[in-house]
């Protein structure tokens, strides 16, 4: 773990982007894993739910690149 705090630490700015970016997307995580959740309820079908984790994901990078 402090092998691995070390390496992050050299590399803070790229870092500290991740962070930024990841606090503009949580602003829809909670919804986001709310309908991932109710979805596989609903169908069951393994197939469908791994479509649509591939769709949010689509989405995300466009918000991330947008914002």
């Amino acid at each position: 773990m402090i092998v691995e705090w070390d390496v992050a630490k050299k590399d803070s700015t790229t870092v500290r982007t991740i962070i930024t970016a990841d606090a503009l997307v949580r602003k829809d995580v909670t919804s986001m894993t709310t309908m991932v959740t109710a979805d596989a309820l609903a169908r069951k079908d393994a197939t469908s739910m791994t479509g649509m984790r591939k769709n949010i994901i689509v989405k995300t990078t466009a918000t991330m690149i947008t914002a």
